[in-house]
């Protein structure tokens, strides 16, 4: 099982997209995503006092991570919700990979001011996409990926 896509979005604004597959491309339009997100995390939040970890569709998961933070310098009062995301393959661990996603978020705020954060587009954000692989690793490949890359070149 594999990690699609992972990505990083500030409320509809799009940070971070690493698509490890094209198959991705057929769970939600990027646009769609990010206020399908937004507005659900809004919703758990404000009605329930909780937040989106799985959301399961019927061959794939959306595992997801948040943090709330308070612009000062917006005119709106409504705390921003950063959200670090990845579409996977149903069959990944969504414990293990919210763990994973915790990190990377941790590191990509570190890595940023939060002025840059609010304001740049997603090209500002690019080199942070090594680490956003170097993160995830191995789990990006396909089982049949992984195999290949095994056994390719073994009978030169």
């Amino acid at each position: 099982m594999a990690i699609l896509e992972i990505g990083i979005n500030l409320g509809l604004k799009t940070l971070i997209e690493r698509k490890y597959y094209r198959v991705s491309d057929n769970v939600l339009d990027p646009k769609i995503r990010a206020r399908f997100l937004s507005g659900l995390q809004s919703y758990l939040s404000e009605v329930h006092g909780d937040k989106i970890n799985v959301i399961s569709f019927a061959h794939f998961q959306i595992v997801c991570y948040f943090r709330k933070f308070q612009a000062l310098e917006k005119k709106s009062k409504v705390p921003q919700p950063l959200i670090i995301y990845a579409i996977i393959e149903k069959g990944l661990n969504p414990d293990n990979l919210t763990k994973l996603l915790k990190k990377i978020l941790s590191k990509f705020i570190d890595n940023y001011y939060l002025d840059d954060i609010i304001t740049r587009d997603k090209e500002f954000f690019k080199p942070f996409i090594s680490e956003v692989d170097k993160g995830v690793g191995d789990l990006k490949f396909k089982i049949q990926d992984r195999l290949k890359s095994i056994f390719h070149g073994t009978d030169k």
